[in-house]
């Protein structure tokens, strides 16, 4: 497992397209994703989940990865939340 913590720089934070496009994202991958704000952990590949944790531009998540694909997942999953996809 690989952990990382990440300052949210996407316009608008983890709402709307934004975590549709995470939750999609999330779901092409092989291993398990889990966000963490503050003391709640859901599953990435939840809209649900990403929903509830209502996090803001600015906020600090730790996103944790486990699996096959833990490297390539990250690396995924932060760019995105770094609004570098551009």
């Amino acid at each position: 497992m690989i952990q990382q913590n990440v300052n949210v720089k996407v316009e608008g934070g983890l709402h709307g397209k934004t975590a549709s496009a995470l939750v999609e994202l999330a779901g092409k991958c092989k291993s398990d994703i889990h966000i963490q704000k503050e003391n709640a952990t859901v599953n990435a590949k939840s809209i649900i989940g990403v929903m509830i944790l209502n996090v803001k531009q600015g906020d600090e998540v730790s996103v944790q990865v486990d699996g096959i694909d833990e490297e390539k997942s990250m690396k995924l999953i932060a760019s995105l939340l770094m609004d570098e996809e551009k």
